[in-house]
């Protein structure tokens, strides 16, 4: 079973999709919610197109202290 196609607007425009990679272009540490209130998206929304339109990933990395106790040595 498939769902026929149906006209009407895309849930996310490419002027959209433009605008979010031009904020992470200029800073790539930027949240979600952050992302979301200077384009006036929704966080989903802004969720959707890194992942899905612009094929970012996040990567979580792990704090190292600089200077390690002799314990962790």
């Amino acid at each position: 079973m498939a769902d026929m196609l149906r006209p009407g607007c895309p849930s996310v425009s490419n002027a959209d999709v433009q605008a979010v990679a031009a904020l992470m272009d200029s800073d790539r540490r930027q949240t979600i919610l952050q992302l979301a209130g200077q384009t006036g998206l929704g966080h989903m929304t802004v969720l959707h197109i890194l992942k899905e339109r612009l094929s970012l990933r996040k990567i979580a990395s792990r704090w190292v202290p600089h200077q390690l106790t002799k314990m962790q040595k």
